[in-house]
């Protein structure tokens, strides 16, 4: 968890990144130096914000794919516990796993939320008042901002809550079926 939620302290300080250089748009004695290295610090920055991310997919991915697959086996084998015998010790541990597979999909939301502040900021500088070489920088860093990298799982699905519902939507069939099937 801390390693995604690393990328929101990177992306705040992107984003007051940008509000200075907006500052430096809007002054009305322009150095175009500060400017240029300004622009240069964005693009750079933004270009190892995509690489950590494109790095923590490739890392994660198989782990999210995994700890999905648990998490849903053992939701699956508690409902079916809890239904066949009554413990409900059964039910707080299905809890607890929905509960995780549940942070597991928030931390892929936070991390789109991110790039999607990312790229509403570079879109809400003063882009066009800065040269056409600076727009260009600054049009291909918001490019890549708007085809952001997502956290995937196991390059199937992205981790999001649209997913996170589908597991549970899957679950809930799969233990109406065995229910329906010992009856």
């Amino acid at each position: 968890m801390l390693i995604i939620l690393h990328i929101v302290g990177v992306a705040d300080v992107f984003k007051n990144q940008l509000k200075s250089l907006d500052d430096l748009i809007d002054r009305e004695d322009k150095d175009a130096e500060k400017i240029h290295v300004n622009v240069l610090g964005i693009c750079l920055m933004h270009e190892e914000i995509i690489e950590y991310e494109e790095e923590l997919d490739e890392s994660y991915k198989t782990v999210v794919l995994f700890q999905i697959i648990t998490s849903i086996l053992e939701i699956s084998t508690c409902l079916f516990i809890l239904y066949m015998t009554g413990h409900i010790n059964a039910l707080f541990l299905a809890i607890s796993a929905v509960w995780q597979l549940l942070e597991f999909c928030l931390l892929g939301v936070t991390l789109t939320i991110k790039n999607e502040e990312i790229a509403r900021a570079l879109y809400d500088i003063k882009w066009y008042k800065l040269s056409s070489k600076h727009q260009r920088m600054l049009g291909f860093v918001l490019h890549n901002a708007q085809n952001a990298v997502e956290i995937t799982v196991g390059g199937l699905a992205l981790l999001n809550l649209e997913t996170f519902v589908e597991v549970m939507k899957r679950i809930y069939s799969y233990c109406a079926m065995l229910i329906q099937f010992l009856k």
